[in-house]
């Protein structure tokens, strides 16, 4: 188990739905996040459960879904050298593997079955292998398990444009809008949780994706990961 504060991407910017760190190869089973201070206006958490994600593009999308299942998904994402506090995706390499050396960081983008391509400013594009973007949650349900709205919604910076950063596994780009369409239904069906300080919450990440709403003021909040390799990427 770790414990982390959560994402500390700018307040002023949302945080897309996802699951917990569905983007490499061993995400937690569950996540418990605990509210030490909330002194901000916004800021909730929106949950949604991906079974019904799923059952939506089903219906709606069947070819998609079809496709999405046959071929999984890869994520790809340009990561500098040290820490970029201004973007949401702004965690360098040397903190992404805890790592200080490019040698020691191929070793651990090896290891963890990623390509990766060196930029002459010492940035480094970081292609993950194909991965499931459908999978049986714990409840038994087929849910549409991926980080494929935070990525094709949110990975943007001056590095970074979303829709390039996921793509299916046979490196074709996914359908704009299902994705466009996808967003809005989960935005449209989700339940926000709102924060008290001394409240938590513990989500079985095969279930449900979560967000974050905008905010300002003052807050914090941590969690825990729990299940399997919790080594975050």
């Amino acid at each position: 188990m770790q414990v982390l504060t959560t994402n500390e991407s700018p307040s002023s910017s949302s945080i897309p739905f996802h699951h917990e760190l569905a983007q490499t190869p061993n995400p937690p089973d569950h996540i418990c996040f605990f509210c030490l201070v909330n002194e901000a206006d916004g800021g909730s958490t929106p949950l949604i459960r991906s079974d019904f994600v799923y059952d939506f593009l089903l219906e709606k999308y069947p070819e998609f879904v079809a496709k999405a299942e046959e071929l999984g998904v890869k994520y790809k994402r340009i990561v500098p050298e040290e820490d970029d506090p201004t973007s949401a995706l702004g965690r360098s390499w040397k903190s992404m593997f805890h790592v200080q050396t490019k040698e020691a960081a191929e070793a651990e983008m090896t290891k963890q079955d990623y390509t990766f391509e060196w930029h002459e400013n010492n940035d480094c594009c970081v292609v993950s292998k194909t991965l499931p973007a459908i999978k049986v949650s714990s409840n038994g349900n087929k849910a549409f398990f991926n980080q494929v709205i935070a990525a094709y919604t949110g990975w943007n910076d001056k590095r970074n444009v979303g829709k390039n950063a996921v793509v299916f596994g046979d490196g074709s780009a996914l359908p704009d809008d299902v994705i466009t369409d996808l967003a809005q239904f989960m935005a449209d069906n989700s339940s926000a949780y709102r924060w008290v300080p001394g409240k938590f919450v513990i989500v079985d990440n095969t279930v449900a994706y979560h967000s974050r709403q905008p905010f300002s003021g003052g807050r914090r909040i941590v969690y825990a990961a729990i299940g399997k390799d919790t080594k975050e990427v």
